[in-house]
């Protein structure tokens, strides 16, 4: 007969497996509901709020906080903590990461749970021990809480108003707790790096678009701006070709209208390079002492004529003479030009625009003042920004690229200096001060000035000097042949490189003007093998459109006596020859 065994009731032990039974069921559901809300992207406070009122409600006596982490690491910021005393969680809202830094900042250096059954006399606590004591918090549980990829992300603690540490019970909450706040704290920053990303790519997209509607503006002021000159060039040359102007100061007038509006040409093509050269930050300045004055003289007698056709009148107060600054002359130069430009160009006819140039301490003051159009002051920040205009539209009133304030703002900075724009509003004038770093200099006579201002070339310069010009362009050989043939020279012009070296041995020339970019053999090459001639000292100077500080040292590196920018003035042509011919460069 087989023994039954005999199974005795114990009604103690059932009713505690009933009670564990019991809250599973209700920490399950409880989990299942929070798990709910962060699955639907409940607020993170929410879902915080949430969990610490349910771990409250089953401890019974336990208040809890949640604190999160900075991304640095360095601080604990307030996260959720309902129970507590709101001056308390003020006053922990930056608590410090580190050792002894209460239950939290430990558990986050440590990376592990925390427990101070007695805070009074605990040294952990010691930084911040009065502060929990005056609010009748004894004893505090903190354990970090950790992402999927085992990073801290914050801390969840258990405070209580007894020394204490956690029941069995509160340590299984706490487990909950930890494993919760980590789901819903990594699933709140994926959700603002997701949201971060969506509003980056936004604003890089209404950016780009932003920057095709510049680039089409800016394309469309291009071909006004290229064309406009080109229209008075073309038309006064046709009108001349045709005979239809036969008076001399008609004749006079058309040439002139050419001229300034080839030079407005190409001075619309040397500002593009100089933005070029902006961006890339390869503007480069060659400094010398220079006399304000001096400049502010060459700038207007360049300026002049473009005023004058508007009746507007320029003023010039030299209210401190013979001030001077360490500085680029051509650059300044252009600064200057730039402002008078843009005076004149928003200036109606009959105005009056005022130079004054005054001194502040040790600086340089230059004051620009017209009676035009002014600016609006919403508008005043955007000033100086490339491409930027007033008034964009193709119903603007004034022409230009909109980059002659932006150039010369960075050709202020690049000389240490400062500019500004004031305007007292539409239709009230416009100011804009230039503020350069005075430099003091004992030999102020030549202040500003370089070879080319200082020799001035007899009234036949080059008589009896065989010149050989080589360039691939025809229309630039026969304006350079005429302009040195009109100042005495004998000259020879050919095309190639090739030609260019036979000439050489059978005619035996002064000086060789050589293009650089030639189609097959160009200047470098042409030079090279000069110097491996038995012409090895015959000098060669340069002639290119492409005008870059780079290409002008490169080509003085290789061994050309001077560099000539396209396109050629037969003026500053003969000046240059006249001084490398003469050894006077």
């Amino acid at each position: 007969m087989n023994q039954e065994q005999i199974s005795v009731f114990d009604p103690q032990k059932q009713t505690v497996q009933s009670s564990w039974s019991g809250r599973s069921e209700i920490l399950l559901t409880q989990q299942n509901k929070i798990l709910k809300m962060i699955a639907t992207g409940q607020p993170l406070l929410e879902i915080l709020d949430q969990i610490i009122n349910f771990m409250e409600k089953e401890s019974g006596n336990a208040l809890c906080s949640v604190l999160l982490l900075e991304k640095d690491g360095s601080k604990l910021r307030w996260g959720s903590a309902p129970s507590l005393p709101e001056e308390y969680n003020r006053d922990v809202d930056g608590l410090l990461v580190g050792p002894c830094n209460g239950s939290c900042g430990t558990a986050v250096h440590r990376g592990e749970m925390v427990m101070v059954s007695d805070i009074a006399n605990d040294p952990l606590w010691h930084s911040a021990r009065t502060l929990a004591l005056n609010h009748g918090l004894k004893a505090c549980t903190s354990v970090p809480i950790f992402n999927s990829k085992k990073e801290v992300v914050g801390t969840f603690a258990f405070y209580y108003r007894q020394s204490q540490h956690p029941t069995q019970y509160d340590f299984q909450l706490i487990e909950v707790a930890q494993s919760l706040a980590g789901i819903a704290i990594e699933r709140q920053l994926m959700d603002e790096e997701r949201n971060q990303l969506l509003k980056n790519e936004h604003s890089a997209r209404l950016e780009a678009e932003q920057l095709n509607q510049i680039k089409d503006e800016f394309l469309m002021m291009l071909s006004h701006e290229l064309r406009t000159p080109l229209t008075a060039i073309l038309g006064w040359s046709q009108l001349l070709k045709k005979g239809l102007i036969t008076q001399k100061n008609k004749v006079d007038k058309a040439l002139e209208t050419i001229e300034r509006n080839a030079k407005l040409e190409s001075k619309l093509v040397d500002d593009l390079l100089d933005v070029s050269r902006i961006l890339a930050n390869k503007l480069i300045l060659k400094k010398e002492p220079i006399d304000l004055e001096f400049i502010i003289k060459l700038t207007l007698d360049s300026i002049l004529l473009t005023a004058q056709a508007k009746e507007i009148t320029i003023k010039t107060l030299i209210q401190s003479p013979n001030l001077k600054v360490w500085g680029d002359k051509q650059r300044l130069q252009q600064v200057f030009w730039h402002l008078l430009s843009n005076a004149i160009k928003f200036t109606g006819e009959g105005g009056v625009i005022t130079i004054t140039l005054t001194q502040d301490n040790e600086r340089a003051k230059i004051i620009i003042h017209d009676t035009g159009q002014g600016i609006k002051p919403e508008l005043l920040p955007f000033v100086f920004k490339r491409f930027w205009q007033a008034d964009s539209s193709s119903q603007r009133i004034a022409g230009g690229l909109g980059i002659g304030l932006s150039i010369a703002h960075r050709l202020v900075e690049l000389h240490n200096g400062q500019i500004q724009a004031e305007s007292l509003g539409e239709e009230k004038g416009a100011t804009f001060t230039v503020i350069l770093p005075l430099q003091h200099s004992e030999n102020p006579a030549h202040l500003g000035l370089n070879n080319s201002d200082k020799i001035k070339p007899p009234q036949n310069p080059l008589k009896g000097y065989r010149i050989l010009i080589v360039d691939d362009e025809p229309d630039t050989l026969k304006l350079a042949t005429v302009a040195l043939k009109a100042y005495g020279s004998n000259v020879k012009a050919v095309e190639t490189a090739e030609e260019a070296v036979s000439l050489v041995k059978c005619w035996n020339p002064n000086l060789v003007i050589s293009d650089l970019a030639m189609p097959g053999t160009n200047g470098y090459e042409l030079l090279r093998r000069l110097q491996e001639s038995d012409h090895f000292n015959l000098k060669v100077i340069a002639l290119t459109a492409y005008v870059s500080e780079e290409e002008k040292n490169r080509a003085l590196a290789a061994g050309f006596k001077h560099y000539l920018s396209k396109p050629i003035e037969p003026e500053k042509l003969i000046a240059e020859v006249f001084q490398v011919i003469t050894h006077q460069n």
